[in-house]
């Protein structure tokens, strides 16, 4: 979740590099990143999916936000996911635009007890998402709205 357009960008194409059927190189060349011994052969196109999804902004929050849920599901032992302490509605929620002119999403923060906040944004709201987590600690929350189509 903490790297950057440069390390999903390198990563990308060395993985290209490794995996690609024309370009195959040895996993020498960067042991951090790919190990051939224990590495199950991965598809182009998974890797093209995988780099679209993490160099868009917008995709990537949503999928850091789903990883963050199936996180959430594995560290409670439920295999249906985390059981949301409290549900609050939206209307609940205090509304943070972006700076004006920022192609930033507006976002929505509601108090955890712990000090942190449950955010969620608009990508998260259009995407249908409800679940969300502390951005400090593991506690869940169900974030009550219904997704209206516009006119």
């Amino acid at each position: 979740m903490d790297a950057t357009q440069q390390q999903i960008k390198r990563a990308y194409h060395l993985a290209l590099l490794r995996y690609h059927p024309d370009k195959n190189i040895p996993a020498s060349t960067d042991q951090k990143l790919v190990n051939s011994s224990t590495s199950p052969p991965l598809e182009v196109h998974t890797l093209r999916q995988a780099f679209e999804i993490l160099s868009n902004p917008d995709s990537r929050q949503v999928y850091d936000e789903q990883l963050r849920y199936s996180t959430l599901s594995s560290n409670t032992g439920s295999k249906e996911g985390p059981r949301p302490a409290h549900i609050v509605s939206l209307d609940d929620f205090e509304q943070r635009d972006g700076p004006e002119g920022s192609s930033e999403p507006t976002q929505w923060a509601y108090p955890c007890r712990c000090g942190g906040s449950f955010i969620i944004t608009e990508n998260l709201l259009e995407s249908d998402v409800h679940l969300i987590s502390c951005d400090a600690c593991s506690e869940a929350l169900w974030v009550g709205y219904e997704v209206q189509d516009e006119p």
